[in-house]
């Protein structure tokens, strides 16, 4: 027989005995003092059953706990068992008391009738002098006090058994109860445990990669408990949810895994808090190879020119480290195949007036020395040949030396390609030099920079800002402004130059970084293509913003955050 069968027989064993207890209780008095051998063996006898049965349901309880080793389910059951069982038992107690309070009442109000009996015979007995009925009125009066008297007696005697009898009975009901309370509280108990361990193996099953698990909602406590039939159907769409998750996330992953493997990019991925190396890609194991993400800051901070990039990834840090040599090569090729295009387009021009020139001057000179051969009048002839030959040469000479400022532009832009040598140094000292250079009464320049350093090409940067400023004051030269002013201020890790100048013309601004395109009539027009390249070859970018009201030209330098520095360290 199982444990809540053993358990029922018990409580009905228990129940049984307090219904016979209660029909002695009830029958009490009819029995007389010289009869209550049968009560007393009763009493007895349903206090060692009690007692007994008592045992049984506890050997039954430590049995099932036993079974049961889980903690969830012991604790619930001492609760419920503690939650059914003290109000009975404190309800108990109260009739206990309030029996036993009873009966002193009782019994003191049945001495008082007996006392007042005596105080009546004592009075009549004062007249001594009796007349039959009087003597008739005085037995009868005597057969009373001696009822009483009896009847007083008794209830003394079996005031104790009384009292031992209504212990017995609210014991047997207090047995009854705690029986009753067990039944309870095992059953909700093992129903409410019985639901965990549903729940526990599915989730266990769950986290083992089992996505096909599913909970019936009519199995179990569910049955009855409509939120529980809520909370295993909530279960079974979270598993379906979960599973279309994970299968998608599985296919990502593949995809991710593909990717990782094939970019050319060295990349790695690291733990946010402690830095390891968690996976990298083959070209970041052939070029970088750095298992700390520390050690990869500091290596990437040194290196140059690099850009280094970091991506939090929920607790993982994905760093992209990218080798700009190749970037710079390539858009150094095509500057300088632009240099060479228009070099020979600008070439082109005054090689062909030069040409123009000396065939115009050869024709010339054939023409004398064969006038002179034949002896013809030379005359107008040599007159047309001293106009023509100063005039010719000096546009020879004019288109020569376009030429040759030309080549000297292009010999200044060869210097120009000088491996970087960085270091760390002050923004603002470097501005404040170029202020005390350029600025006069009629051009002004402020400096409005934050306190910080760059790790960069000193003497590059220096070139930068003075084609910058230059532009600047040539603008408001130009626009005959009676003060030009220039403005270098800084926000985050971006550098605005503005000026109060005319601003680049419309037609002027997608070609203004082009190599010789001028916006000033004169000039090789390779300032700003000059500054832009040394920018781009520290692996910022340096671009031209719409001006706002009351604004120039504005250019806008942006520098990558791991060359700003807090200190020259």
């Amino acid at each position: 027989m199982n444990y809540f069968g053993s358990a029922s027989l018990v409580f009905l064993a228990l129940v049984l005995l307090v219904v016979v207890n209660a029909y002695f209780l009830d029958h009490f008095k009819s029995y007389r003092i010289d009869d209550l051998l049968v009560p007393l063996f009763f009493f007895n006898a349903s206090i060692l059953l009690a007692f007994f049965l008592t045992l049984l349901l506890a050997r039954a309880v430590y049995r099932k706990l036993k079974e049961r080793p889980s903690e969830l389910h012991k604790k619930l059951f001492l609760l419920l068992l503690l939650v059914f069982f003290v109000p009975s038992l404190f309800l108990t107690v109260v009739a206990v008391v309030g029996e036993s309070s009873y009966l002193r009442v009782f019994t003191d109000d049945t001495l008082k009738r007996v006392v007042e009996k005596l105080e009546d015979l004592e009075g009549e007995l004062e007249t001594f002098s009796l007349t039959p009925a009087e003597k008739e009125r005085l037995y009868e009066r005597l057969e009373e006090l001696r009822e009483e008297a009896s009847g007083v007696r008794d209830l003394v005697r079996q005031q104790k058994l009384v009292l031992t009898n209504f212990l017995v009975f609210f014991l047997l009901v207090a047995v009854a109860v705690l029986a009753g309370a067990v039944l309870a509280a095992s059953f909700l108990a093992r129903a409410v445990t019985d639901e965990v361990e549903r729940f526990k193996g599915a989730l266990e099953r769950v986290a083992a990669g089992d996505l096909t698990v599913r909970l019936d909602p009519e199995e179990g406590a569910s049955r009855f408990i409509s939120e529980l039939r809520s909370l295993v159907r909530t279960f079974n769409k979270m598993v379906t949810r979960f599973a279309h998750l994970y299968g998608r996330a599985e296919r990502d992953g593949v995809l991710f895994a593909k990717i990782f493997e094939k970019v050319s990019t060295p990349i790695a991925l690291f733990d946010q808090k402690t830095g390891a190396l968690l996976k990298s890609n083959p070209a970041y194991r052939r070029e970088v190879n750095i298992s700390s993400l520390e050690k990869l800051r500091e290596w990437a901070r040194l290196r140059d020119p690099i850009r280094y990039e970091e991506h939090p990834l929920g607790g993982l840090v994905l760093a992209v480290v990218e080798d700009l040599k190749p970037v710079l090569i390539s858009k150094r090729y095509r500057a300088w195949r632009e240099i060479a295009s228009r070099l020979a387009h600008d070439v082109k021009n005054p090689l062909h007036s030069i040409m123009i020139s000396v065939e115009t001057l050869t024709t010339l000179f054939q023409r004398y020395l064969e006038a002179q051969r034949e002896g013809k009048e030379a005359e107008a002839l040599r007159r047309l040949v001293e106009e023509k030959v100063p005039e010719e040469q000096r546009k020879i000479e004019k288109n020569a030396r376009y030429i040759t400022e030309l080549i000297n532009a292009f010999n200044n832009l060869s210097s120009e390609e000088e491996e970087l040598k960085r270091e760390t140094f002050s923004l603002r000292s470097l501005l404040f030099e170029l202020k005390r250079i350029f600025e006069t009464d009629r051009f002004k320049v402020y400096v409005e920079v934050s306190p910080f350093y760059v790790y960069a090409d000193r003497q590059k940067l220096r070139r930068v800002f003075e084609n910058l400023i230059k532009n600047a004051a040539e603008a408001t030269e130009r626009a005959g402004l009676p003060v030009g002013i220039v403005r270098i201020r800084t926000e985050g890790n971006r550098i605005h130059v503005v000026d109060n100048g005319p601003g680049i013309p419309p037609d002027k601004v997608d070609s203004v970084f082009l190599p010789f395109t001028s916006t000033k009539g004169k000039g090789r027009g390779l300032g700003l293509f000059i500054a832009k390249k040394l920018v781009e070859e520290h692996g910022w970018s340096l671009s031209l913003l719409p001006p706002r009201k009351g604004e120039g030209a504005h250019f806008v330098i942006e520098v990558r955050p791991e060359d700003l520095r807090r200190s020259a360290r």
